[in-house]
């Protein structure tokens, strides 16, 4: 219902855009009204009832000026909706052309709006809720695809030393090891020269 009132506030609105949705939830809403306005006719009798009418059905004062209200509100929401899609408005003139203009007006109708701001304006807003219709942001953004941002900045920081802290222990470690091995080598190299040291005095005992 808001679309529907939307169009309406832009009575005399020929300049902007209008989205997709915008366009065709304002169209649906006014063939409700409209069907609403052909059965007050049929229900206090002011269809014509001897006028040949298309389905059979019969139209009448309140259809009448209902179309007629609508009828400007409803041409500008098409001149926007054709500037959503980087059309001018005298694209509109195409429905004019049988049967083929009616479908041609139909598929741009259809057709996705820019997803960026053109020469007719910034990306229309579609959230009535919360934003107004004069933002620039095609969509907003999803909580499953925002990156989480831990609020704490103290915590990457303590990250940070925590890593360095394991890289330095790994670090001192391996110098821990190296000298170790260095340590234990010299140990063995001390004890072979001694056996040899030994072995010679003890030949030399054994040859005097």
């Amino acid at each position: 219902m808001k679309w529907f009132i939307d169009g309406l506030k832009n009575y005399f609105n020929f300049n902007g855009r209008a989205s997709r949705k915008a366009y065709w939830m304002f169209v649906l809403f006014n063939i409700i009204f409209g069907w609403v306005a052909i059965a007050l006719d049929n229900i206090f009798g002011t269809a014509e009832v001897g006028k040949v009418t298309l389905w059979g059905v019969h139209t009448g004062a309140f259809s009448s000026f209902y179309s007629l209200i609508l009828l400007l509100p409803s041409l500008a929401i098409v001149v926007r909706r054709l500037h959503d899609i980087g059309k001018k408005s005298t694209w509109f003139f195409i429905v004019f052309i049988p049967i083929v203009g009616w479908i041609w007006i139909l598929v741009l109708m259809i057709r996705e709006g820019d997803l960026f701001d053109n020469e007719f304006g910034p990306i229309p807003q579609h959230d009535f809720d919360n934003k107004s219709n004069s933002g620039n942001d095609s969509k907003t953004p999803n909580n499953n695809d925002t990156e989480t941002i831990d609020p704490d900045p103290t915590n990457s920081a303590s990250l940070n030393d925590k890593d360095n802290f394991d890289v330095q222990a790994i670090r001192k470690e391996a110098e821990d090891k190296v000298a170790k091995e260095k340590i234990a080598g010299k140990q063995s190299a001390s004890t072979e020269t001694k056996k040899i040291e030994k072995g010679k005095d003890k030949g030399a005992v054994d040859f005097r």
